[in-house]
């Protein structure tokens, strides 16, 4: 895939990323509204565990799978049972696990029915993940963007009924949550299997590739991602459901920030299928300086607005949150930069070698978690996610240079050239106009 055809597959990803945002928003707003900060706190609460467990169980097989595709190491109809394979072990394993951190925490605010319904997800998420994995591997971006949409209608319709209209608290944002996974997860899977035909025969040996891979992809990106989430397991101990409730919105937002840059498996998928080491490096580096740039600038924007719609979308109860994300962006933008080489280094077929920077950098998150959060709450986590997220993306960067052979100013120094996506932009954008002009006609 040349320049042109990997800016053109972002270019649709990031977009249609863009869209999905607002709707993630949408729905937070209802939820955080409808909750208040406690009810919220819970609700964040409640998730984190199977949060987890989803982020690990998925053992990294949605990138797996969009690897192996891209190199034609084995037929669909082999990835695809060994997929089945692994997703019922998974699931097992996975509410295991989430039943037993339950018991260990012993919260008096998860109730029996709650855990349920919570622990439900793990489940229909897998499917859903490990399916969509299969059609991002075989460059149905097209589908991939249509199951989004799709569940996201389901997820803000669900929210609405639940929340809105039988005003159902926690357990209404949970059902809401679990049933759009359910419908979206049933139709998955025929989709999967409408491009297979038969399921064929078991190949130890791509299931192996497969979890290899994954394994290592899950460790890395779990190990990266648990910064965030080990924030507020550590809240619970040392904070309150209020502090919970005020940081888990602000990182919600920052995370909904940061969708529109979430395009790992394009990534991954252009990596494995381009054999010009040159092209793949232009791409990423190009690709990594447009991203910090718009991030920065959205960032900077953010800042200022953040009182206004803080206070208007969710309400004056949720003011304190008004700093926390504003000092929370910094770390997410680092996150963006960092999840980009990442990616790129799994495309090479080496997920492993940022899970050696991440992981020292998680360790000193949660020692400084514990040395803030007990003197400034919730700000305190603020401070040590922006701490260990600068280490990680500092040497992260160094090591991904040395690794595809680089240099620091060949990477950081912004050309002419790195605007020439916004042709193809405005053509994607124009083609996507005329689309939806004639359908209303």
């Amino acid at each position: 895939m040349g320049m042109k055809g990997f800016f053109k597959d972002i270019i649709k990803i990031s977009g249609s990323n863009t869209l999905a945002a607002v709707i993630n928003v949408l729905i937070g707003v209802i939820i955080t509204r409808s909750l208040g900060p406690e009810g919220r706190g819970i609700y964040a609460a409640i998730l984190i565990v199977p949060g987890l467990v989803i982020r690990f169980a998925e053992l990294g097989i949605r990138r797996s799978v969009i690897y192996h595709i891209g190199k034609a190491n084995f037929e669909d109809a082999q990835i695809v049972y060994s997929l089945l394979v692994t997703v019922a072990g998974t699931i097992i394993l996975g509410i295991f696990i989430s039943l037993g951190f339950y018991f260990f925490l012993d919260n008096p605010e998860f109730t029996i029915p709650l855990i349920v319904i919570a622990v439900v997800r793990i489940p229909l998420q897998l499917i859903r993940r490990y399916a969509g994995g299969f059609l991002m591997g075989k460059q149905m971006y097209n589908s991939s963007i249509y199951l989004r949409w799709s569940f996201l209608g389901i997820y803000l319709l669900s929210t609405v009924i639940f929340l809105i209209i039988f005003k159902m608290g926690v357990m209404g944002a949970l059902l809401a949550l679990v049933s759009s996974n359910l419908l979206i997860s049933i139709y998955i899977v025929f989709l999967v299997k409408s491009q297979i035909g038969k399921l064929g025969h078991f190949n130890a040996k791509s299931m192996w590739e497969m979890l290899k891979f994954g394994l290592l992809y899950s460790a890395t990106t779990f190990v990266m991602m648990l910064h965030l989430k080990v924030d507020i397991l550590i809240l619970g101990k040392l904070s309150t459901f209020e502090q919970i409730g005020f940081y888990s919105l602000a990182t919600a937002i920052a995370g909904n920030w940061q969708i529109p840059f979430s395009v790992g498996g394009v990534i991954i998928s252009s990596s494995a299928n381009e054999q010009d080491e040159q092209i793949k490096n232009k791409n990423i580096s190009k690709f990594a300086r447009i991203s910090f740039l718009i991030g920065l600038l959205s960032y900077i924007a953010l800042y200022f607005l953040a009182p206004f719609l803080i206070e208007f979308l969710y309400g004056k109860e949720f003011i304190p949150s008004i700093e926390l994300l504003r000092y929370i962006m910094p770390a997410i933008l680092l996150l963006i930069i960092a999840r980009i080489l990442a990616s790129r280094l799994a495309g090479e077929g080496k997920p492993y070698i940022f899970m050696f920077i991440a992981l020292p950098a998680l360790f000193l998150n949660i020692i400084l978690n514990y040395i803030w959060i007990p003197k400034y709450d919730a700000m305190g986590a603020v401070y040590a996610t922006n701490v260990s997220y600068g280490i990680l993306c500092t040497v992260g960067l160094f090591v991904y240079l040395k690794e595809v052979n680089s240099t620091l100013k060949e990477f950081i120094v912004y050309r002419k050239s790195d605007f020439d996506f916004i042709p193809i932009a405005l053509k994607e954008l124009k083609k996507r106009y005329r689309k939806v002009v004639r359908r209303i006609k």
